[in-house]
């Protein structure tokens, strides 16, 4: 086996080889492992690319937290959250409003065009009064 194994890689060996290939002459004749390996590099670089530009969009209009204005969007942001709950408030009292509008004409759902436009404008003037008023 070790003779069969010698006289392998002494046909190998011994075997013409261009001057280029000289520096590797066992893989001079498989240049298709080769050529596999540089394409698996060039997909390799490809995908890599591909990939910082996929952050790089991804993270485009991101804002880094800035640490000396903290302090003033948590102000900001308790500002919205009070107009917000306002808002809601506001919605709710204009609906109480608008229901009892609908017991005092008696219950029923559907009005006349006039007490439509009457509701519809108290129900309006009421709500901006309610905004402005807290």
């Amino acid at each position: 086996m070790s003779d069969e194994f010698a006289a392998a890689i002494n046909k190998i060996l011994k075997s013409s080889v261009n001057s280029s290939d000289r520096n590797v002459p066992i893989l001079s004749r498989s240049k298709n492992i080769e050529r596999l390996l540089d394409e698996a590099k060039l997909e390799y670089r490809a995908r890599k690319a591909i990939n910082i530009e996929k952050k790089k969009i991804a993270s485009k209009d991101r804002v880094k937290t800035d640490f000396a204005t903290i302090d003033a969007e948590r102000k900001l942001r308790k500002v919205a959250t009070r107009g917000v709950v306002q808002l809601f408030n506001a919605i709710r009292v204009s609906q109480k409003v608008v229901d009892d509008a609908v017991k005092e004409v008696g219950g029923r759902q559907k009005f006349t065009s006039g007490e439509a436009k009457e509701v519809a404008n108290m129900s309006k003037d009421t709500f901006l009064e309610i905004l402005k008023g807290n």
